[in-house]
């Protein structure tokens, strides 16, 4: 069994702009980050923090999305 791979513990920490993608579609939707961030397949919301401030076109994205969402709201 030594040459099994294991299955990694812990939530993806990698960003990707598909994963970008898929958390602005759902914070437009309505969904908070803090629900978003619970499921399984979806990094920890201190992750997201953190690309926030590390990721220029995230960050924008993001904003965009917030700003659908309050449309939503309103």
């Amino acid at each position: 069994m030594s040459g099994a791979k294991k299955r990694p513990i812990g939530r993806p920490s990698k960003y990707s702009n598909e994963l970008a993608e898929k958390i602005c579609d759902l914070i437009a939707r309505g969904l908070s980050l803090r629900a978003i961030c619970i499921s399984d397949d979806m990094p920890a919301m201190s992750t997201v923090c953190k690309w926030l401030s590390e990721e220029q076109g995230f960050s924008e994205q993001y904003a965009r999305a917030r700003e659908e969402q309050a449309d939503i709201f309103a």
